[in-house]
């Protein structure tokens, strides 16, 4: 399963942010292998205010054990975590996963009209 990790910041980290940020980023590499992307979120200035992941794990469990040794989160830096599983629908994967579901999607369009 796929999960998807929104990471908020508490306000005035910035400091703690770029102090914990190698370790942070080291965490990251280690974990490559799971991630299927990731970057921090930004506000217009282009100054980070939190992260987003998504995280390949088999529970949720898993990712909140993930999270735990997360080095920003450990840090305190995030304000709020909100983990949801999702599915990955873009890039596809696999290859033609669109087309199967815009023909699952038409399908169920059709039922629904001709109840």
């Amino acid at each position: 399963m796929i999960v998807l990790v929104l990471c908020r910041d508490r306000p005035g980290t910035q400091e703690l942010r770029r102090a914990i940020r190698p370790a942070h980023l080291e965490y990251m590499m280690a974990a490559r292998s799971r991630l299927v992307f990731g970057g921090p979120l930004t506000a217009e200035d282009g100054l980070a205010i939190g992260a987003v992941f998504a995280l390949r794990v088999a529970t949720t469990s898993e990712a909140s054990r993930f999270l735990a040794g997360e080095p920003y989160h450990q840090a305190g830096v995030f304000e709020s975590v909100v983990v949801h599983p999702m599915r990955q629908m873009v890039p596809e994967d696999p290859p033609g996963l669109l087309d199967a579901e815009l023909d699952r999607a038409r399908a169920a369009a059709d039922a629904t009209v001709s109840s």
